[in-house]
């Protein structure tokens, strides 16, 4: 009866040494690697290689702006916190022409500063393909020394997403901000399970989208600036400003409460709205 062959340790570190040299082994498989501090950070990334997987420790990084950034389609670039109770914080996000970026675990925290606009987006991704946000915390500010109708509730957009295709928010919370989630010009998104509140304006908003799914969002609790002229909704479609119709847009599941939020917030799905112009009339939402 044979016993088999059973190579001793040095032989099978020889052969992985041979596997390595000959590029074989995927590189999901080794490139790992545990970061701590936004330089450490800022250099891992000019490195990243697609599958690479940044585990961040807890701390402060600044700021993440990523230009012409890539991972590949079943090996995206992850940067994951690596003690999912003590996220790793970063004050402003600008994502430009990144493709398959996977972020999890993270903090975005955006403090008020005088002189801010309104309408300021801290944390945006733009002309990208295929990004993905998991059980990310995007944390808002109140505006201060601003206006009476102002002071005390949520300033700025909690998350933009402009001309992005393939975009997934899922698990994720966003509170404090003047709106939460801004979506215009995109295709093949998906945002699911999400947690939304303390939001002065419009939970969601939508322009020009495409194959969209919103399912199992919790939308709730409204901190609204009752005596300004806001008009907030949990869910909204935009028109204005748009030239091709939103169109294969599901949406299932939403939770959405006022709670013990102030003012009244109206539950909001966009009916279908035809706008004559130049180019004659058109649906502007469309296939729900």
């Amino acid at each position: 009866m044979s016993h088999g062959y059973f190579p001793t340790r040095r032989v099978l570190l020889a052969g992985l040494a041979t596997v390595l040299g000959a590029g074989v082994l995927p590189a999901r498989l080794w490139a790992q690697m545990l970061v701590s501090g936004p330089e450490a950070l800022a250099d891992a990334l000019k490195g990243a290689v697609p599958g690479q997987v940044l585990t961040l420790a807890p701390g402060d990084y600044g700021n993440l702006d990523l230009r012409r950034f890539k991972g590949e389609p079943g090996a995206p670039v992850t940067l994951v916190a690596a003690d999912p109770g003590r996220r790793p914080r970063f004050q402003r996000m600008d994502l430009r022409e990144v493709e398959h970026l996977v972020l999890e675990g993270l903090e975005f925290d955006y403090t008020f500063t005088p002189g801010d606009k309104i309408h300021y987006r801290p944390f945006t991704v733009v002309d990208s393909r295929n990004i993905t946000l998991q059980a990310c915390l995007f944390d808002g500010d109140k505006a201060k020394g601003v206006s009476d109708l102002d002071d005390g509730f949520g300033w700025a957009f909690g998350l933009g997403v402009t001309d992005v295709s393939g975009f997934t928010l899922e698990r994720c919370e966003i509170r404090d901000f003047y709106r939460g989630l801004v979506v215009a010009r995109c295709d093949d998104v998906t945002v699911r399970g999400n947690d939304l509140h303390d939001l002065r304006m419009d939970g969601m908003n939508f322009a020009q989208v495409r194959l969209v799914t919103i399912a199992d969002n919790h939308i709730h609790d409204f901190n609204r600036s009752v005596n300004s002229k806001d008009h907030a909704d949990m869910i909204q479609f935009w028109t204005n400003g748009t030239d091709s119709p939103s169109s294969m847009i599901t949406i299932v599941a939403i939770s959405w409460l006022r709670g013990g939020g102030r003012g009244r917030s109206r539950s909001s799905c966009a009916t279908k709205r035809w706008i004559p112009g130049g180019r004659g009339r058109r649906c502007f939402i469309a296939t729900f």
